[in-house]
């Protein structure tokens, strides 16, 4: 069940000069949900699915007002990333959630609920602005132990139900690490991905795993990535070794 949030946890109505992107691999009901609570401006919101059946289901349960545009993308993560990082001009400032996000956690906030989702959205196109960075992103585990209240600029990965870039052309290859290749494009552009470590995601999904993909982007990115087996799969860590190796 999406998080519920409260008339007091809102923004008025102002300027929003974001476009926001929602990925369904299954409904996106939860999500919209959530961001008609956080009053975010429907017409700026575009549903991308992946076959006809799933543009046709949503016609079909969803009113046409909570959205403003469906795009018919294709069957998979790797075609439908390809198609997002394709489908808005380059500079677009762009807010990308999944379906299967259920609600947002703040460490600093008082009911540990997200004040206000615009505030976060220009807080983070702020803070790509003053460190030159293109993407910004939240904390990928859902624990308030591992939660700090700080802002990362490092090589580090991020949810991938909730992130915000200044969209470039991208052209993923894999199905299971998608984020981390975006990560890794943008982190090879500017040098810097930037990640509020206060503030995570609830969420029912888990990652899926590939061995093949792994490996074939730790080929491609040895010094950034490292890889590690568990008895769930492979999972890949992002560290920049060359920066770390100049510290030392």
């Amino acid at each position: 069940m999406a998080v519920s949030v409260g008339s007091h946890l809102t923004r008025k109505k102002q300027h929003f000069p974001y476009e926001i992107a929602v990925l369904c691999y299954d409904s996106p009901q939860s999500v919209l949900s959530i961001l008609h609570a956080y009053r975010i401006p429907p017409q700026r919101i575009t549903l991308f699915v992946q076959t006809k059946q799933d543009e046709h289901a949503i016609q079909e349960h969803i009113s046409r007002h909570r959205y403003g545009h469906l795009i018919v993308g294709g069957q998979g993560r790797c075609a439908m990333e390809t198609l997002l990082h394709h489908h808005y001009p380059p500079g677009t400032l762009l807010v990308v959630l999944e379906d299967s996000c259920l609600g947002l956690r703040e460490l600093t906030q008082p009911q540990k609920v997200v004040k206000s989702l615009i505030g976060l959205i220009r807080s983070g196109f702020d803070a790509c602005r003053a460190a030159t960075a293109g993407l910004w992103g939240v904390y990928p585990i859902n624990e308030e132990a591992f939660l700090r209240p700080t802002i990362s600029s490092t090589l580090n990965y991020t949810s991938p139900l909730l992130w915000g870039c200044i969209v470039m052309p991208v052209v993923f290859t894999t199905e299971c690490y998608t984020h981390h290749e975006r990560i890794l494009a943008y982190y090879s552009v500017y040098s810097k991905c930037i990640r509020f470590n206060s503030i995570a995601i609830h969420h029912h999904s888990r990652p899926k795993t590939n061995e093949h993909e792994a490996k074939e982007l730790y080929t491609r990115y040895p010094s950034w990535i490292s890889l590690h087996r568990e008895s769930s799969g492979v999972y890949l860590r992002l560290h920049d070794s060359d920066r770390e190796s100049k510290k030392l």
